[in-house]
């Protein structure tokens, strides 16, 4: 299990959304309207200790967008994404494949425009802090 799916389950848990309806990875689907969707991206370098050749900690940072026709249920669906990822600390991931040692927001969630559908985005960058 990924990363991604991992945080697809968090949100879910949450009552963000369900994946494969409402909640994605790695792509945005045209439709439904209402989505949230978690893409990964390159982070800081991993940490090693001692004379180890895999990394420690890793930095993985991950985007959290959303997309409504509604400009509120648009910022509704990021921030309900922001509260339920941000709270993270030193936990095991759902699958138990990685240990979340944080799950850190870089920045308050924001208005991203609209897309060529005129449908409201709205992202969030977080950095994760793991081991495994």
């Amino acid at each position: 299990m990924s990363i991604l799916d991992d945080m697809l389950t968090i949100l879910q848990a949450a009552g963000v959304g369900t994946p494969g309806t409402n909640l994605f990875k790695g792509r945005t689907p045209p439709s439904p309207d209402a989505i949230l969707v978690v893409q990964e991206y390159p982070g800081e370098p991993p940490s090693y200790t001692h004379d180890s050749s895999h990394p420690a900690i890793r930095y993985p940072r991950v985007q959290v967008s959303t997309r409504a026709a509604a400009y509120d249920t648009a910022e509704q669906k990021i921030q309900a994404a922001y509260d339920a990822l941000s709270g993270i600390v030193n936990t095991p991931s759902p699958s138990g494949a990685i240990y979340f040692l944080s799950i850190r927001p870089l920045g308050e969630p924001g208005y991203a425009g609209v897309d060529e559908n005129n449908r409201v985005k709205f992202v969030c960058n977080f950095e994760v802090k793991r081991r495994g």
